[in-house]
């Protein structure tokens, strides 16, 4: 990975030591010493980073007889003069890192000491950027290698506000951090079914994540009783990979890390079998109808809800993440599209089959009350005017009464088909989503400049 590859430029880079040395010389500084920590370190090797596009490959190690500072490249960046970086491990070719001299030490507080001697700094009042990464024993040690304290002052503000500010080169790095990451969480999310270990949704993500340039600081996944923790309680690593995911079960997935050295983070929850908790919810509503209770009915309008609403959320997630960002109010607009023609096509289909179904059950009441076929279906039509549990309905002979006292349980028999009808359309998507989008590979989704191409013949 070079400075090329990442697409951030030479100049770019000296122009942002140009303005951090400006705001330190505005300050009254003599220059910026600025300390990061690398390796698997994900958090704090941003600031050096920025100014030369150095990454160090190891971390933090604890000082020994052969070494001091492992793990810390600081740099070194005169408001006049030449800027030094100073590194723990030989670099191959240093004419890629944006310095003007990288020195090789194994001692990185003498070799700080060292190098602000040479420069003249020693004595000077000095920026410190890296408040929380610089070690007390390495301010220690360089003091103990000069022989006085350094004037140190805080200034990680100066980097703070600088990088607040984003390039149009970091921007495309920061995109592209959004896509892979998205399309990470999109694999983790497409593999929750039961049977599976946390280990093995995690592992479908980080595949491509890897793949892809990427490093995964951590995915925190929590399941079950647990879902509510922002971590598996026995973490790192935060996943299981021994109990299998039930069907039911809440998953809460937490993915972030850098790609390219630019931040992703997502995070996702769903439910193992969205589709079958929905199916089964509705079923055991429909079936609890006919006792006229809500009461007897709330557990199973809870389980139908969960079921619905944590199919939806995923599905719009996943119909956004397959687009590119200038499509985002396309594909929304499609989606809502979609969901209000299937809410009215539903509502007319199932709507009707209601209706008949109640006509056939007040028929069928009034015939075992011995009252003929046509006065139950001028109850059926009374209702379906709009008149409330036969409240308005005419008087059509002596044992209407006891017709319109059946009407709530004739209504609610009538509805259960209709919830029968939830519950095998939810059963049918399952099966479609487990046969026909298993988890695994997903197309990549084409790039801006791809969905903005003319067709070809299309003026």
């Amino acid at each position: 990975m070079n400075v090329k590859s990442l697409g951030i430029s030479r100049e770019e880079l000296l122009d942002r030591q140009r303005r951090a040395r400006e705001e330190a010389g505005e300050r009254g500084l003599a220059a910026l010493v600025v300390f990061s920590r690398f390796g698997t370190d994900m958090y704090r090797f941003g600031d050096v980073t920025y100014l030369t596009d150095h990454h160090g490959p190891v971390g933090d190690f604890q000082d020994a007889a052969g070494w001091l500072g492992h793990g810390h490249n600081p740099l070194i960046l005169p408001v006049e003069g030449e800027s030094v970086l100073l590194v723990d491990l030989p670099v191959p070719d240093p004419e890629r890192i944006c310095a003007d001299e990288v020195r090789f030490s194994q001692r990185i507080p003498d070799a700080v000491a060292d190098a602000l001697r040479e420069l003249g700094l020693a004595d000077k009042p000095l920026g410190l950027v890296g408040q929380q990464v610089l070690l007390a024993s390495t301010r220690d040690q360089i003091a103990a290698r000069l022989g006085h304290e350094l004037d140190l002052r805080p200034a990680d503000d100066i980097l703070e506000a600088m990088r607040m500010v984003k390039s149009d080169a970091e921007v495309a790095l920061m995109r592209n951090a959004v896509r892979v990451g998205g399309e990470c969480m999109t694999r983790m999310m497409n593999a929750v079914e039961a049977g599976v270990t946390q280990g093995d949704v995690v592992a479908a993500g980080i595949a491509h994540l890897v793949a892809n340039d990427g490093f995964p600081t951590d995915v925190a996944i929590t399941t079950g009783a647990d879902s509510w923790l922002y971590h598996n309680p026995v973490g790192p690593p935060n996943w299981d990979c021994t109990e299998p995911l039930e069907t039911g079960e809440m998953v809460h997935i937490d993915l972030w890390g850098p790609v390219r050295r630019y931040h992703t983070d997502f995070a996702r929850s769903t439910v193992v079998g969205g589709c079958a908790v929905a199916a089964v919810g509705f079923w055991l509503w429909g079936e609890s109808l006919t006792e006229l209770s809500v009461s007897d009915q709330w557990p199973y309008i809870v389980i139908a809800g969960i079921g619905v609403g944590l199919v939806l959320s995923p599905a719009n997630t996943d119909a956004l993440n397959r687009v590119p960002r200038s499509r985002y109010g396309e594909a929304t607009g499609i989606t809502q599209t979609v969901r209000n023609f299937g809410s009215s096509l539903g509502l007319a289909i199932l709507g009707s089959v209601l209706i008949l179904e109640n006509r056939s059950q007040l028929e069928a009441t009034a015939a075992e009350q011995g009252v003929s076929k046509e006065v139950g279906s001028q109850i059926a039509d009374a209702i379906s005017s709009g008149s409330q549990s036969g409240e308005n309905i005419p008087n059509l002979g002596g044992k209407v009464g006891e017709v319109a006292a059946a009407i709530p349980h004739d209504f609610a028999v009538a509805m259960q088909t209709v919830f029968y009808s939830f519950a095998g359309v939810m059963a049918l998507a399952f099966v479609v989503a487990l046969v026909f989008m298993p988890a695994g590979k997903v197309t990549e989704p084409p790039s801006e400049d791809e969905a903005n191409k003319t067709p070809a013949g299309v003026a």
